[in-house]
């Protein structure tokens, strides 16, 4: 986001981040090409020791010898359809969250193109440092259940979300950055 911010305000235009990202995209899939195998026995990277790590423990399976899967079974359980729906509905909530944040704080707060790139990257930088830190000792923690654990240790991942969402509505320190306190369309805040 901070990219398409400054990127927009630069020579290059918004069609400059499209061409950076398509560019990344292409050398990213090169290095993969170059690296991936499917198999550690074909990777030129593994060495003998560590492919013997790797297959000590595991049988061979050859594709004869491998179950049919249950697809039918694994469509229909109950858990995988409400799995199913809480990912959809995450990732409606993110896109949202993530398309139409720029735009609220562009033309109803009325930062400049540069700062909304910015602020509206906070959120999802913030969640990413809590997880950080809060990963190993979620890992540690031990006297609660796992599924508690799961619970606790997202709500507190998305507090960075949380506090960005009140700052915004609120014209707090992290987006008051505008000069004159009104948006766009002239409403004093």
């Amino acid at each position: 986001m901070p990219l398409a911010g400054f990127s927009c305000s630069s020579i290059f235009g918004w069609q400059g981040i499209y061409y950076l990202f398509g560019f990344l995209t292409l050398i990213v899939c090169a290095v993969f090409y170059y690296i991936y195998t499917d198999t550690p026995r074909k990777h030129k990277y593994v060495s003998p020791r560590e492919l013997y790590k790797i297959e000590s423990c595991k049988s061979i399976v050859e594709d004869r010898m491998k179950p049919k899967i249950p697809y039918y079974k694994m469509i229909t359980d109950i858990s995988v359809i409400g799995t199913l729906i809480i990912a959809i509905g995450d990732f409606v909530c993110f896109n949202i969250f993530m398309l139409f944040a720029p735009v609220y704080l562009n033309k109803v707060l009325g930062l400049d193109v540069k700062q909304t790139g910015v602020s509206s990257a906070i959120p999802y930088i913030g969640s990413l440092i809590v997880k950080v830190f809060i990963g190993p000792l979620s890992d540690k923690l031990t006297s609660i259940s796992m599924l508690n654990n799961v619970r606790i240790f997202m709500c507190i991942s998305q507090t960075g979300v949380v506090e960005a969402v009140k700052d915004w509505s609120g014209r707090g320190s992290v987006t008051d950055w505008s000069d004159s306190g009104s948006g766009t369309d002239g409403m004093e805040w």
